[in-house]
């Protein structure tokens, strides 16, 4: 009786799950959407303030930090005060985009349609603002996306969320802009560090290196530096050669060598060929012979040097 119970369950289950997918979708309740939108509005402009004073910290500290002449560190804040402000600049521009839904909130219906109906003087609004719901700390873009997905279709919403899809151009541009970058440019940060230097009235000119950075973004000033190459010389490798275990330096070619073998050794490790300065006969193949020993020999102060040491 057991197996039938179940058996009449799971059947039983199914048929709902058949009935709810066949019925009309049901309406969507924006009654909620003007209250929501207020609501957003007051939280990004706590989100604002909370932003701004950070960046206005960061930078007092980016100051003293070149007044003791750590740039490192003072690089490090101007980067953070950039995103702070980018950050600012962001939720002002959500803060537009509400005032206009709330505006036009009244063209909003509660069935649900395809998501080409939307109309298009809000696509920009909606884009934007279900864009910036998983990026920024405002719980009322959530509920105001999913409003959104009930309306038009989680997946597509989902895409937007995502940046991606067809309605993706919809998006305010600047907006996603300032929510995606996570590396600010490099001619940004030494702007921001020069400004710091003036408006706090520290003497600070940036070095060198940090010219670089007009044209480079901090991305390629940290990670993309060429390594300097070694080079190598007859007077570090004896002989014009080196330790003929893995086959050379990667292709270098070491000066003055005209064989042209590849990892900048001589022809002379080729079957049948000779050192320089062997005796006929004595071919190998495959190694060099040992240089002989090297003796310094006796400098001629070489005593005073010891007696020297000896009053030391």
């Amino acid at each position: 009786m057991g197996l039938f119970k179940k058996k009449n369950q799971k059947q039983a289950a199914a048929a709902a799950a058949a009935e709810q997918a066949a019925a009309p979708p049901a309406n969507v309740d924006f009654s909620q959407l003007k209250v929501q939108l207020k609501c957003a509005k007051g939280r990004l402009a706590l989100q604002k303030n909370k932003y701004q004073s950070n960046a206005d910290k960061t930078e007092r500290e980016a100051a003293m930090c070149l007044s003791r002449s750590q740039d490192n560190i003072a690089q490090t804040k101007a980067e953070q005060a950039i995103r702070d402000l980018l950050m600012v600049e962001s939720m002002e521009i959500l803060s537009v985009q509400c005032d206009l839904l709330l505006s036009r909130h009244t063209l909003f219906t509660g069935t649900p349609e395809p998501i080409d109906r939307m109309p298009i003087e809000l696509r920009e609004a909606v884009c934007s603002l279900a864009f910036a719901s998983g990026r920024v700390q405002v719980e009322e873009l959530g509920n105001i996306t999913n409003m959104m997905r009930a309306k038009y279709g989680a997946e597509n919403m989902d895409l937007i969320v995502r940046g991606e899809g067809p309605f993706a151009p919809n998006i305010n541009a600047s907006l996603m802009r300032k929510l995606s970058i996570s590396i600010p440019e490099g001619y940004l940060v030494l702007s921001r560090l020069e400004d710091i230097a003036k408006r706090f009235d520290v003497q600070w000119n940036p070095p060198p290196e940090y010219e670089m950075l007009r044209s480079k973004s901090i991305l390629d000033h940290r990670h993309n530096q060429q390594q300097p190459q070694a080079t190598f010389t007859t007077m570090d490798i004896p002989g014009g050669a080196g330790n003929n275990m893995d086959g050379g330096f990667g292709g270098a070619t070491i000066p003055g060598d005209p064989s042209g073998v590849p990892g900048g050794y001589p022809a002379y490790n080729l079957p049948g060929a000779t050192v320089p300065g062997q005796a006929p006969g004595n071919e190998f193949a495959g190694q060099y012979s040992q240089p002989a020993p090297y003796n310094p020999g006796t400098a001629p102060n070489d005593d005073d040097l010891q007696a020297r040491l000896r009053n030391l």
